[in-house]
């Protein structure tokens, strides 16, 4: 497989995007919504970003590189909201 970095960005980007959103939303899982799973879901988000970076940089061919890049966006303003609901900003 040749583009085995930019699929795994991708997929490692929702899943962390995923988990690390669920305890804020109204139809939550029962499991998975502590604190514990929004910082093992950003753990698993930023891991998706630096494949897609290294994707990136080994120049692999494809689109599937970029669509990680553009939940960056995301990240930072779920670190912003965050950082609001718990009052240290």
């Amino acid at each position: 497989m040749k583009r085995k970095f930019s699929l795994w960005s991708v997929i490692l980007v929702f899943i962390g995007l995923f988990l690390s959103i669920q305890p804020f939303s109204p139809l939550s899982l029962m499991y998975i919504t502590n604190w514990e799973s929004v910082i093992i879901g950003f753990s698993i988000f930023i891991v998706g970003v630096v494949f897609s970076i290294k994707a990136i940089i080994k120049k692999e061919k494809g689109l599937l590189k970029f669509f990680s890049l553009f939940t960056i966006p995301f990240g930072i303003l779920f670190l912003i909201f965050l950082f609001a609901i718990i009052g240290q900003v």
